[in-house]
């Protein structure tokens, strides 16, 4: 057989094909009256059916087939060896022509084989598989250098309060039980552990003790000071403890007996000495009548001391003679000044005041108004002329200002009460302990008045410190430490009058975290004083916590006999707060009376008395903290 070579492949293949199916000697290329594969004519693959292996002549070109026949396509020949319809020569080529799962019609399986034959290996299988539970769960790539790797859950750990399913059982931050807070009534348990972050433990509010076998003011004692119980009246009061083993007590009043001038209520009646008459004496307003009996003792009647005739239908100086020597009585103030008489039958005949004018006249030196005040509203009054209305201070600044034309709207408790003319200003604390000193100063002969008030009422009870004269009655100063929040400057005069009262304003502040006794932080309202321990020096301990710490002193001066409240809420460290009358002494104490590792302590104060409150550290804890006073 004689091929050219081109042909010799397929020659080849065509004698492979032959033999597998035994159709007998092959035609060999010859040349001749048919064609050859050596002719120059265009070869092509027969469109008939499957017919294994055919060389020879059909008076044009030689057919071959291979496989599964897909039809001729000129200039080739096609060549299937897995029969997957894809191969050399054929339509669409085969990347690997052994194997019929492998050809462009292939479907991707995680093997390592391209099986779609578009040169990449096992693509689009990157899908995680997930297993395990909680902090345990975890995934695998869906295959991996052609296989599908095992998913294997991570090792469980501890369960521990952070919202997480730690040990992988299926629950999470289980296991953690509660915590109490508080004594008697105002103790409290909350879980341990609640939305993955350990609660804070807040006790119970205290309440008014009853009789009731609790302890209800959370003091560590049940039904104390409940006082005693009374009945009866004189000689037949009886008095009982209020309160026994968590039951009221019964008061049972004692047996009357006949009265007697003995100074005892002997019938139980409310009277003393009742049922003995009166004795009389004296005449007109000295007439008198004392008791029969007064104290046990017979009474004695003396007629009263005469005095001065007023209009009242009383013969006050006792002479026999009623409303004698009456002066006539005046009424209205300035042009509306008026008199009349001054009694008629025992009362005083109404005073009609004159008209008033519309308006005052500014210069004429007269009460045009009538209302007590010379050439008044000839000036305009100052838009902070109250507490509501104060201007906003700067501290450190300079303040020109002036009262002449403002009213007397606040209560100072100094001087005569400041009832004088005075404006007001505003001013914030930011809590950090700091002592601002303001200074009022007026020119010479203007006596002025400073105070310091808590809120905007601007009264008797929110003044927090006031002073008038400071060395001269024209300067005024004043010294003070106030919690965080917003304070009102009040600019006052020591009497009314509209004379010209000009003044200047000035202030300075300065850090007062002081931690000796001698230079404490001064209380001086309700409210949040915050500061810190941190680089203080350890100079005092408290009887209860461990010493060792850091600590900051401060002092107060009750207003009132009560009871203050003080913790250290909201501080950032273990702390240790205790108070005396003494300085640097420990009459009341508590470690974490307030929770959290704060303190909480209730001060029995007696008005004008002074205390000393301590905050300290645990063990030589310290840091930031928060001072919170209610009741001073």
């Amino acid at each position: 057989m004689r091929c050219s070579t081109p042909a010799r492949a397929i020659c080849s293949r065509v004698l492979l094909v032959s033999s597998f199916l035994s159709l007998g000697v092959l035609a060999g290329c010859a040349s001749g009256g048919g064609d050859t594969l050596e002719d120059s004519g265009p070869n092509r693959l027969d469109s008939g059916p499957r017919d294994g292996a055919v060389i020879g002549s059909d008076g044009g070109d030689t057919g071959v087939v291979v496989g599964p026949d897909a039809g001729d396509v000129d200039g080739g020949v096609c060549i299937d060896e897995d029969g997957d319809g894809f191969g050399v020569g054929c339509a669409s080529p085969d990347c690997d022509d052994t194997d019929p799962n492998v050809s462009p019609a292939g479907t991707e399986a995680c093997n390592g084989v391209d099986d779609d034959c578009d040169t990449m290996t096992d693509e689009g299988l990157d899908t995680p598989v997930f297993c395990g539970t909680g902090a345990c769960r975890t995934s695998v790539p869906t295959c991996s250098g052609g296989m599908t790797p095992t998913c294997t859950p991570l090792p469980p750990g501890t369960e521990t309060c952070n919202g997480i399913d730690d040990n992988c059982d299926g629950s999470t931050d289980e296991g953690f039980g509660g915590t109490t807070c508080g004594i008697g009534e105002c103790s409290r348990t909350v879980a341990a552990c609640s939305g993955g972050t350990p609660p804070m433990c807040v006790p119970g509010m205290p309440t008014t003790e009853v009789c009731n076998g609790l302890d209800d003011d959370c003091n560590t004692l049940t039904d104390d000071a409940l006082g005693s119980v009374t009945c009866g009246r004189g000689a037949c009061f009886r008095t009982v403890a209020a309160c026994t083993g968590g039951v009221p007590a019964t008061c049972v009043p004692g047996t009357p007996s006949a009265e007697s001038c003995n100074g005892i209520d002997d019938n139980c009646d409310g009277v003393v000495d009742d049922g003995f008459g009166s004795l009389s004496c004296g005449t007109g307003a000295c007439s008198r009548s004392v008791a029969a009996c007064t104290g046990g003792t017979p009474g004695s009647c003396v007629p009263g001391s005469p005095s001065g005739e007023t209009c009242n239908g009383i013969d006050d100086n006792c002479n026999g003679a009623v409303d004698d020597g009456i002066a006539t009585q005046a009424c209205g103030i300035g042009v509306c000044a008026r008199t009349a008489a001054g009694c008629s039958g025992g009362s005083v005949p109404a005073c009609t005041p004159g008209a008033p004018a519309a308006s005052e006249t500014c210069g004429n030196g007269l009460d045009d108004n009538c209302n007590g005040s010379v050439d008044e509203g000839c000036c305009t009054a100052p838009t902070n002329s109250t507490c509501a209305t104060a201007t906003p201070y700067s501290i450190g600044s300079t303040i020109a200002g002036d009262n002449s034309c403002s009213g007397s709207a606040s209560m100072s408790t100094c001087g005569s009460g400041g009832p004088g003319n005075d404006v007001a200003y505003s001013f914030t604390a930011t809590g950090a302990p700091t002592r601002y000193t303001f200074t009022m100063t007026g020119p010479v002969g203007y006596d002025t008045i400073l105070s310091i008030m808590s809120s905007s009422a601007c009264t008797t009870a929110e003044s927090m410190v006031c002073n008038d004269d400071f060395g001269t009655v024209n300067v005024s100063q004043l010294t003070v430490d106030p919690p965080q929040g917003t304070f009102y400057i009040v600019a006052d005069s020591y009497s009314t009058g509209s004379s010209p009262r000009t003044f200047t304003l000035t202030s300075s502040s300065a850090a007062v975290n002081h931690d000796t006794c001698t230079t404490p932080v001064v209380i001086s309202a309700n409210g949040r004083y915050t500061g810190t321990t941190a680089g203080r020096v350890d100079n005092y301990n408290g009887t209860c916590g461990l010493g060792g710490s850091a600590d900051v002193v401060y002092s107060l001066v009750a207003r009132t006999t009560g009871t203050l409240t003080i913790d250290t809420i909201g501080s950032g460290f273990d702390t240790v707060l205790y108070a005396s009358t003494t300085c640097g002494t420990s009459t009341i104490c508590d470690d974490d009376g307030g929770g959290s590792l704060t303190s909480r302590i209730s001060l029995p104060v007696v008005a004008g008395s002074t205390y000393y409150i301590i905050v300290d550290g645990y063990n030589g804890a310290s840091g930031a903290y928060v001072l919170n006073v209610v009741g001073y």
